[in-house]
């Protein structure tokens, strides 16, 4: 199925709850996670349910690269129950500089894709290497959200 442009239900907070079908990579003990907006549009944290601290800062890779895109195999577009190209969200893992001369770079190689309707999420490797592991980006191409005051 190609992805272009286009369990427990909530945490203790209210906030949406999605399961992984396989856990992340290097992160065996939590499959569970929610999925909040962040200050700017198109980036998101990632917050395990039982490992609070296991916490990510993912991006809509098509913000950055509009003409990014991979294809979900059978086995992938099954785990995930997706019926709809429209459930699907494709996210990226963000490496965030140690210091202000440094930039931000994204995993384009295997983002997070999610079935929004079904809460279920898979971490795949593109075979796609046109983008890499770091592939640097801009978070200024992420406007500010207004309807989010940003952190302290």
């Amino acid at each position: 199925m190609p992805v272009s442009a286009a369990g427990k239900d909530n945490d203790s907070t209210g906030t949406p709850v999605v399961t992984f079908v396989t856990p992340l990579w290097g992160f065996p003990g939590c499959t569970e996670y929610t999925l909040q907006p962040a200050s700017r549009d198109g980036v998101w944290w990632l917050q395990g349910v039982t490992a609070p601290h296991d916490t990510f800062v993912l991006s809509d890779p098509f913000i950055a690269h509009p003409e990014y895109g991979f294809d979900l195999s059978q086995s992938e577009t099954d785990q995930l129950q997706v019926e709809s190209t429209t459930d699907v969200l494709a996210l990226v893992m963000l490496a965030l500089p140690g210091s202000t001369s440094d930039v931000v770079t994204a995993n384009f190689r295997a983002p997070l894709v999610f079935n929004l309707v079904k809460r279920r999420a898979i971490q795949i490797v593109c075979s796609n290497d046109r983008f890499s592991l770091q592939e640097p980006i801009s978070l200024a191409a992420y406007p500010p959200r207004e309807d989010i005051a940003p952190q302290a």
